[in-house]
């Protein structure tokens, strides 16, 4: 049966080796599973960041065409599909 899971090596300085075998160990978790869970994470903050930059764009849009309301924005969404 061909295995479900990929062994990869990294190398990171011994200080920095000990901090991941003691948050997981003081998680009760693998270390196999702490950087699953560190992996989901940063995808996290990358879509969080993404969504803050289009937050900022559409504040700078409506601005620039002086829509306010929530209404007032609606309508240009929709005009524009």
């Amino acid at each position: 049966m061909p295995r479900t899971s990929k062994v990869i090596s990294l190398s990171v300085p011994p200080d920095v080796a000990e901090l991941f075998e003691r948050i997981a160990k003081s998680k009760h978790q693998g270390k196999s599973g702490l950087f699953r869970e560190m992996l989901t994470a940063y995808q996290r903050s990358g879509w969080l960041e993404r969504y803050r930059r289009l937050q900022v764009y559409g504040a700078h849009k409506s601005r620039d065409v002086r829509a306010f309301s929530e209404v007032e924005i609606d309508k240009l969404v929709f005009r524009g599909r």
